[in-house]
């Protein structure tokens, strides 16, 4: 109302897409047509000299940090739904990379929030079963309307929720289900069971991801559920408990593949796919400078090759 004869340029006007993300290529190019100016940068030699490069290097993908719960949760559901043709709904977090191989169990990742939402329509469209993988951070921020949603209109689904005990994707930010606010003072905690249990969830189950077998079960049993059923991952982020260790002086001791008992089957790289596992063409190893030393990845090999190093001690005691 101000000044209506204001032109106003960007999406509109064709200068800036109007949809997908912004480079530093398309910003430049559009600010030089709209002053007129000769591009500072040619960005087409600068992309062929890139594409040379990246022809020559290595591929690497994102992965999970070594000792990540979050490879726990996805190796458990993957074995849960084996041989069912099971709807993934991920979210947004360091979760959404069980996308890749071995874990494959995010068909879908939209937005912050949107797996349950998401598992909702699917429960009405669909006789399938479904699994939803959303954060704790996540689940806080945008994932309660959409459980509440399904508590209402009993729409069966498994949440899987990834309690890893902060916002580890954006840089370990804290959340309401941690004891600490953003400026590191002392706050109510907000408890993820007593809040799902609160708005209506029948079956709720808290498991250390680490527990394989209960996790397993625990799945297939949420799985033939009426209405939406909650698992709670709980376990910190493994860069939490390392740090922890390293103030108290701890030292972190990796673990080692016998040789002698390796007969290179390849079940632990292609199916829980540690950054730490090193294939030699002949046996698997485990870098030492990689490895946390949790040892939760001790009962995946099926033939006991993985020990632990000299003082290692595993993070969970009791898990297959």
């Amino acid at each position: 109302d101000y000044a209506p004869n204001l032109r106003i340029l960007g999406k509109l006007s064709g200068h800036f897409p109007r949809v997908a993300e912004y480079t530093p290529k398309i910003v430049v190019k559009a600010l030089a047509t709209i002053t007129g100016v000769q591009l500072p940068l040619d960005f087409e030699k600068i992309e062929r000299r890139a594409k040379q490069v990246l022809n020559r290097l290595p591929k690497r993908p994102p992965v999970l940090c070594p000792a990540c719960p979050h490879r726990a949760t996805g190796y458990s559901v993957r074995r849960a739904t084996a041989g069912r043709s099971t709807i993934y709904v991920g979210d947004i977090g360091c979760y959404a990379l069980l996308f890749q191989k071995p874990f494959e169990i995010e068909h879908i990742t939209h937005a912050m929030g949107s797996s349950l939402g998401f598992a909702n329509g699917f429960s009405i469209t669909t006789e399938q079963p479904i699994v939803a993988l959303i954060g704790d951070s996540t689940f806080f921020h945008a994932g309660i309307p959409a459980l509440i949603n399904a508590v209402h209109n009993k729409h069966a689904f498994v949440a899987v929720i990834l309690d890893n005990r902060i916002t580890a994707m954006t840089g370990h930010q804290s959340h309401p289900g941690v004891p600490v606010d953003a400026m590191g003072e002392e706050a109510p905690m907000i408890d993820i069971g007593e809040l799902v249990r609160s708005i209506g969830v029948k079956f709720v189950r808290e498991i250390d991801p680490y527990n394989f077998k209960e996790m397993e079960n625990a799945i297939r049993e949420a799985l033939n559920v009426e209405g939406p059923s909650v698992i709670i991952a709980k376990r910190e982020c493994a860069l939490l408990t390392v740090r922890k260790k390293r103030r108290k002086g701890e030292k972190i001791i990796p673990y080692r593949v016998n040789p002698e008992k390796c007969t290179h089957c390849l079940v632990c790289i292609n199916t829980y796919a540690c950054p730490a596992f090193v294939d030699t063409g002949e046996k698997m190893m485990i870098d030492p400078s990689v490895c946390f030393g949790c040892g939760s990845c001790v009962s995946i090999c099926p033939y006991g090759a993985i020990e632990p190093s000299e003082g290692a001690k595993p993070w969970f005691e009791g898990g297959e």
